[in-house]
């Protein structure tokens, strides 16, 4: 079971509208504003007020179970021409009988995810 606990996203250097913008997401709520999950074989669940108590919890992004496939994303562009990107995150990747990973990456914001 992988469990995603914080996304930070610095960008830096962006044109002057963005400059210095920062997008953080602690998931440790019922919702999360921008966040997009999608999952063959499990859907990506925030556990606040679930089981976890109100206010603090995890993003979960699979079960126990094999052959799941998740993901997460925040749908928000922004231009990147000259900017500098620095991401942290804090993660717990536990369960099952099989392997979990994470991957981060950037995407074109002007085609369909």
């Amino acid at each position: 079971m992988t469990l995603l606990k914080k996304v930070l996203l610095l960008l830096v250097g962006a044109p002057l509208a963005l400059s210095g913008q920062v997008v953080t997401q602690t998931f440790m709520d019922s919702t999360a504003p921008g966040w997009n999950f999608a999952g063959v074989n499990y859907t990506p669940n925030l556990t606040s007020g679930t089981v976890d108590p109100t206010g603090q919890g995890w993003l979960r992004l699979t079960g126990t179970g094999n052959n799941q496939a998740t993901s997460a994303y925040y749908d928000t562009a922004f231009t990147a021409a000259n900017a500098t990107v620095y991401a942290s995150f804090e993660y717990q990747s536990w369960g099952g009988t099989g392997a979990d990973g994470i991957v981060f990456f950037l995407y074109d914001g002007s085609q369909t995810f």
